[in-house]
């Protein structure tokens, strides 16, 4: 009896024994396998980790060689470019004791993809450059005219803002100017030409659809307190002098354009000329008028 007592004593001893071994190595494995489990998602995460690294180093590389090209831009640009806040002494040519003869190609209303990039390639031709007044409805019109506005700040010229919508109604309700309305374009054609250029670049000259000066021949009241507080923000109205009349109604030869020029640029040293990048005329009409120009001995120049 003894006997039977101690041999089941023994067995249980022994599956109690069995039990804690097996119970030990379940409890190891899976300790085992969870480090196994958090070292794989240590390295996952050590690899996103090493990916966003990666992603961010590239990111400054590429904003590092904007800011480079921006800034080598600028400094080019300064040899021929001209404070817009000095835009009137030129549009009066009150200074006409300078020896200087200048001269502002400007083209309003693009970019328009078949003309504009056209332009361009005659203005690279002939190295001069010009200054674009942007139409915020014309950029976002296409991916090819955002990459024209690239194109433009690439090869040296100077751009401008033209409003957004070029709305009469929106823009001078009852010909009076609608300031709140008028800024709510300027920003937005703004944040339009940063997107398209994929950074900040700052706005100081901008042109009113219909011009300044006749806004105040109409009478418009509220337009100088647009003009002061977009000079609070640094940016300047230019007007122009000379003009081609490529917007006029009715169809002119590009000929007719240069005649044009020619005549609203007589005995002026400095002229301003307003063209239209959206006109097929324009375009051809460009070449004469640059021979010519150069002929008469001026200078090209940018407001910037």
């Amino acid at each position: 009896m003894l006997k039977k007592k101690s041999w089941m004593l023994l067995t249980l001893v022994s599956a109690v024994l069995i039990s804690c071994v097996m119970f030990f190595c379940l409890c190891n494995n899976v300790v085992s396998n969870n480090k196994v489990a958090s070292n794989k998602v240590n390295e996952k995460a050590d690899d996103e980790v090493d990916k966003e690294k990666d992603e961010m180093d590239k990111q400054k590389k590429v904003v590092g060689k904007i800011e480079e090209e921006s800034a080598k831009a600028a400094f080019n640009m300064s040899k021929y470019s001209v404070e817009p806040k000095d835009s009137n002494k030129y549009l009066s040519n009150s200074n006409n004791s300078s020896e200087e003869k200048m001269v502002f190609l400007t083209f309003d209303d693009g970019p328009n993809v078949g003309v504009t990039d056209g332009i361009l390639d005659i203005l690279k031709k002939n190295d001069v450059k010009a200054t674009f007044f942007l139409l915020g409805t014309s950029i976002e019109a296409s991916d090819e005219n955002k990459q024209l506005v690239k194109r433009m700040v690439n090869e040296g010229h100077s751009l401008g803002n033209h409003s957004y919508s070029h709305d009469y109604k929106k823009l001078y309700p009852n010909e009076q100017t609608d300031v709140d309305t008028f800024i709510s374009e300027f920003d937005k054609t703004n944040n339009l030409i940063n997107s398209a250029l994929g950074y900040e670049y700052k706005i100081r000259a901008f042109r009113m659809p219909n011009g300044y000066m006749t806004r105040k021949h109409k009478g418009d009241k509220k337009v100088d307190v647009l003009i002061d507080k977009l000079k609070g923000r640094d940016s300047y109205s230019i007007d122009w002098n000379s003009l081609s009349y490529d917007a006029e109604a009715g169809k002119r030869t590009p000929k007719q354009l240069v005649e044009n020029i020619k005549k609203t640029a007589k005995n002026k040293k400095h002229l301003v000329i307003l063209m239209h990048d959206t006109k097929n005329e324009t375009l051809e009409c460009l070449q004469e008028l640059i021979d010519t120009l150069k002929n008469k001995k001026y200078t090209f120049k940018v407001f910037r």
